[in-house]
């Protein structure tokens, strides 16, 4: 086994559940940027299930798994009397059969894992490894692994450089589509799936290395293109962020002044739906980002911030319980703007994205909090107060929040009042540098598919054409439109009922 030449991967798995889609991203990258067709798995004795999806995986993508190393790393057996000396003896043996020729992955590793891992290939100088670490930024793409996530947010960084990079080429035409993607072996919700999608499809027409440190030109990707009725609305570089928010900030200004004048006030809350605003919560004692707000303590939302995205905030761990008011008022919302077929005006649009991004936080199983008859802007309010207690209810309905505040239940649950200015440049909640990328690429990928999904529509544009360019030429992209549009029953352009 060990004296056939080429490079090998060496894959950890444990059981965090982090470390499943770390691994399946790791492995995808190693194959288009090493070339790696063959692995070593390193596991410990809790990461049965993850294993048996990673082998999945790389049976997929063609690597063979040449061998299984199971290894002891829990605290008591490190703990032991010469228990960290022993598993380091037990690691650098496992390395040393592919000495100079192994990848050693450490993203997908325990942090115990990782450190041994580093130390036991760099033991011996003579017979050391490459390490890697496959980057990833989180954000609303959580969850998710490469090629379902934008090619930026899973750079290669190389921490031992043993081994220059060998280019292969993208990984994505080898994985599913993205409405065959499962996660926790579900099936994911329409919008969810067509946005791993259309990553899945720009990372195969705009590949790059992506290695840091690595040449300039291995940081560049294909240009991604917008034209909207004929006229060319902003282009940006695929790897580079300080081109992608320049592109959304075009496409911001678009969804405001271009669609908003021909379709009027109901597709507003558009652009905070795809996260190309900056939400902000008036919570009384000043305003916050909410993006801070709903992961530093407990929100009730009402119906108003699912149409302002709040299913985006889910993806990144948001402590949101949704009232079932709420749930009526969507449905009965979506089943009035469905009677033709097809979305009516701006405001049956409306309806139908909060429609998917209700779907995308009822997949994750949120609390559904009893509420009374009614809608959530009376209803909200008189929930059980000690469901109420302690917790913030929000809104961006200017009556709600007004009624809210009078109402006696504002001494248990504070009012929140969550608003933004449509004209100004979306910074992205003002995450941190990861974050606030992820967010950015979320945001312009939404819009993607709002785009054409209003195109279908007959909505405020009549063509949107979405191109990449490489060396190689220009390709069309088409958004993957036909999920939601099945998901909804809904026709699109050309379609008989």
């Amino acid at each position: 086994m060990d004296s056939r030449s080429g490079l090998v991967g060496i894959i950890p798995i444990v059981s965090d559940p982090v470390s499943l889609p770390s691994a399946v991203s790791g492995a995808y990258r190693l194959w288009e940027t090493y070339s790696i067709d063959r692995a070593l798995i390193i596991t410990t004795g809790e990461a049965q299930a993850n294993l048996e999806w990673l082998k999945w995986w790389l049976d997929r993508l063609g690597i063979e798994v040449e061998g299984i190393e199971r290894v002891k790393l829990s605290l008591e057996d490190l703990e032991e009397s010469n228990g960290a000396k022993s598993a380091l003896d037990r690691l650098a043996s496992i390395l040393d059969r592919y000495c100079g020729r192994g990848v050693v992955l450490l993203s997908s590793a325990s942090r115990r894992l990782a450190s041994l891992l580093t130390a036991a290939s760099l033991r011996r100088s003579e017979c050391s490894n490459t390490l890697v670490h496959n980057d990833f930024y989180f954000g609303p793409w959580s969850g998710l692994h490469y090629p379902y996530t934008p090619l930026r947010l899973e750079p290669i960084l190389v921490v031992h450089p043993l081994l220059d990079p060998s280019p292969r080429g993208p990984s994505a035409s080898r994985a599913p589509r993205g409405g065959d993607l499962q996660v926790n072996g579900r099936k994911l919700p329409p919008l969810r799936a067509a946005m791993a999608e259309l990553a899945r499809i720009l990372n195969e027409h705009a590949w790059s290395p992506l290695t840091y440190p690595g040449p300039p030109e291995s940081m560049k990707c294909g240009r991604l293109k917008v034209r909207i009725d004929g006229v060319d609305r902003g282009e940006a570089d695929l790897c580079t962020p300080s081109q992608m928010e320049a592109l959304a900030y075009r496409l911001s200004t678009i969804l405001h002044n271009y669609i908003e004048t021909s379709e009027g006030y109901p597709l507003r809350s558009v652009l905070a739906w795809v996260g190309l605003a900056n939400l902000k919560a008036d919570t009384g004692e000043g305003d916050e980002f909410l993006a801070s707000l709903v992961r530093r303590q407990g929100v009730i939302a009402d119906t108003s911030l699912v149409y302002y995205g709040l299913h985006r905030y889910y993806w990144e761990g948001a402590s949101v319980d949704i009232p079932d008011c709420v749930l009526r008022e969507v449905h009965r919302r979506l089943a009035e703007s469905l009677k033709r077929g097809m979305a009516r005006d701006a405001r049956g649009m409306a309806d139908i994205l909060a429609y998917l991004g209700l779907k995308d936080m009822l997949w994750g199983r949120p609390p559904i909090v009893p509420s009374p008859p009614g809608d959530c802007d009376t209803a909200v309010p008189k929930i059980d107060p000690v469901i109420l207690h302690g917790k913030m209810i929000a809104t961006a309905d200017d009556g709600a929040y007004r009624y809210w505040r009078l109402h006696p239940s504002s001494r248990l649950a504070r009012p929140v009042k969550v608003f933004f200015t449509p004209e100004e440049k979306p910074n992205f909640e003002a995450g941190n540098g990861r974050v606030k990328v992820s967010r950015l690429y979320y945001g312009v990928y939404q819009t993607l598919l709002v785009l054409k999904l209003m195109e279908s529509q007959q909505l405020g544009v009549d063509s949107v054409e979405i191109t990449v360019k490489t060396g190689e030429g220009e390709k069309h992209v088409n958004p993957p439109i036909g999920m939601l549009l099945n998901a909804l029953n809904l026709r699109g352009r050309g379609q008989r009922g």
